[in-house]
């Protein structure tokens, strides 16, 4: 995975440095499997936009309601990026429940 993001450029393997320099997580990384299945899935979030929130009726700020950003789905056997998800998640969808 981190070859992953230094190849998309969001981390420099060589430098050890991200992306963003002001410390924030600029990328989530989810792993789905199954002990019942030989199945693997990652996905990565890379947030490219600041956070929005939500006010409240009351004025309190709420959780966040849209981060600008890319994800990609990866194989988690062969490492190929799923260009079109939305066709192959049927195929997933034993491990993502």
């Amino acid at each position: 995975m981190l070859k992953f993001l230094d190849k998309e450029k969001q981390i420099n393997l060589r430098k050890g440095v991200s992306r963003n320099s002001s410390g924030d997580a600029r990328f989530e990384i989810i792993f789905f499997y199954s002990e019942q299945s030989d199945k693997k899935l990652w996905h990565v979030f890379v947030h490219t936009g600041l956070r929005e929130t939500l006010i409240t009726p009351r004025g309190e700020i709420g959780e966040r309601a849209f981060q600008p950003g890319k994800g990609y789905y990866i194989d988690g056997n062969t490492g190929r990026v799923i260009k079109n998800f939305k066709v192959e998640k049927d195929y997933y969808k034993e491990i993502m429940n």
